[in-house]
């Protein structure tokens, strides 16, 4: 067994003396000290379209129970913070036009959107908010910047309303580098995550992170059999299969090393820059290698019939396009 281990240990230590390495280490660190200033913020609508407002009339209904003994609280809050005039003529308004009543009603709650006094009232607490609402309301009404705020409020009026009130989140997202942001892009903060995620890492694993590894280990098979070094290795009681195998492993072993540093990066660049902790980012460091391998066993087999490293690089390089 031990044999096997040099073997593998001399293929790790090659790539690691190799100056093509450590220029690989460099990119794939500028790549990653590129995306620490990338910055990425929701951007919140401030008002309430008609549009929103699924059932105007049962909305207006509740409000109008709100003033009565035992109504639901968060009606009651809400309706203590709208348009006096508003709530007065509630009875009037039910019995208007649905479209006509949407859009007093979008009105009057988009005024509420900047209200602090919404957004502190005590009532609040004492009834069932998700975890978002609930960590703006401790940070206090009076401390909240203005998307913050536009945002509890929305968040709350749609708890008071789930069924009359269809309020997304948000609308779109910016993006900013060195504090520079874009215009908004008609997604979410997450959705744009996940699909900027997603692209960055097929391009990585799909192309530049299979063949600059390729690059670097492709040399290594026809290295070894060579006249010379495989006469040296064979003087040991391994055979050439064995030797095969284990310079194979040893080049996977290089591809660990440059995986985990490049996925954990973005891993921790995701966590740190952006909130978003996904640990299922590291499942591609699994998914990376075994796609390394498929090319490198392409690789190593050419290299072996033709100890030609360029060979062994342009072979594989097409027999890529011819997969795709």
């Amino acid at each position: 067994m031990r044999p096997y281990l040099a073997i593998i240990k001399d293929s790790f230590r090659e790539a690691m003396v190799s100056k093509l390495l450590w220029i690989l280490m460099v990119i794939c660190t500028g790549m990653l000290l590129t995306f620490v200033p990338l910055d990425m913020v929701d951007v919140y609508p401030d008002g309430i379209a008609a549009k929103e407002i699924n059932n105007p009339v049962a909305m207006a209904e509740k409000l109008i129970a709100a003033n009565a003994k035992g109504a639901d609280a968060a009606h009651a809050i809400v309706r203590r913070y709208l348009d006096p005039e508003v709530t007065g003529n509630l009875a009037l308004l039910a019995n208007a036009d649905a479209d006509a009543l949407a859009t007093v009603l979008a009105r009057n709650c988009s005024a509420l959107l900047s209200d602090r006094d919404l957004a502190g009232d005590a009532g609040w607490q004492q009834i069932d908010l998700d975890d978002e609402s609930t960590r703006l309301l401790e940070k206090g009404a009076a401390e909240l910047e203005s998307m913050e705020l536009v945002q509890l409020n929305r968040r709350l009026l749609a708890a008071a309303f789930p069924e009359e009130l269809e309020l997304p989140e948000s609308y779109a997202c910016r993006i900013g580098y060195f504090s520079m942001y874009s215009t908004p892009f008609p997604q979410k903060r997450i959705d744009l995550l996940n699909d900027s995620i997603a692209s960055f890492v097929v391009w990585t694993v799909g192309f530049v992170g299979i063949f600059l590894p390729i690059l670097f280990t492709s040399p290594m098979i026809p290295r070894t059999f060579q006249a010379g070094a495989i006469d040296m290795l064979l003087s040991k009681p391994v055979s050439r299969g064995s030797v095969y195998l284990a310079r194979f492993c040893g080049g996977c072993a290089f591809v660990v090393l440059i995986s985990s540093y490049m996925v954990g990066g973005i891993f921790m660049i995701c966590g740190f820059s952006f909130g978003y902790w996904a640990p299922r980012i590291l499942l591609c460091i699994p998914v990376f290698i075994f796609n390394f391998a498929i090319y490198y066993s392409v690789s190593a087999l050419i290299g072996v019939v033709w100890r030609n490293a360029v060979v062994a690089i342009f072979l594989t390089i097409l027999f890529w396009l011819l997969c795709q």
